[in-house]
């Protein structure tokens, strides 16, 4: 949501589905998401372009305006040769968010800051929430 720099799909109030169709397209291909290979996709490319090895999220966001590639891809490829990560706790508590995301915490250490938040986040995690016109597409099929 927040790493999007594409001119369409970033100012798209579903930036997530979007994002997907462009690329399943085979005409509309993302121009973003096809330089990160090669601009951003190891912490070298990113030293080698003035982005310290002590880097945020708007840093990245900033670099791949620059380079007109993909900080979001860019995150999901840079992740596998770090030694610290930092993300909100959903990616860790939400199984399903952390399978999307190839997140592996076995054999980690996982601290979590401001812990008190955790019993909400969890329980959040493990809600369903379903509305009535849902539960009516449900009982007619």
């Amino acid at each position: 949501e927040h790493t999007c720099i594409h001119p369409v799909v970033s100012v798209n109030k579903n930036k997530n589905d979007e994002c997907k169709k462009l690329l399943r397209s085979k005409h509309d291909m993302c121009r973003y998401h096809c330089k990160v290979q090669r601009k951003m996709g190891c912490q070298a490319q990113l030293l080698q372009n003035g982005l310290s090895t002590a880097w945020d999220i708007e840093d990245l966001v900033q670099l791949g305006k620059k380079l007109k590639a993909c900080p979001y891809f860019a995150t999901r490829t840079l992740k596998d040769e770090a030694t610290i990560i930092f993300c909100p706790y959903n990616y860790l508590i939400d199984p399903l968010i952390r399978e999307q995301m190839e997140i592996e915490v076995e054999g980690q250490i996982v601290v979590f800051d401001e812990g008190h938040n955790l019993e909400d986040v969890s329980r959040e995690a493990a809600s369903l929430t379903v509305t009535v016109p849902q539960l009516y597409t449900v009982i007619e099929e």
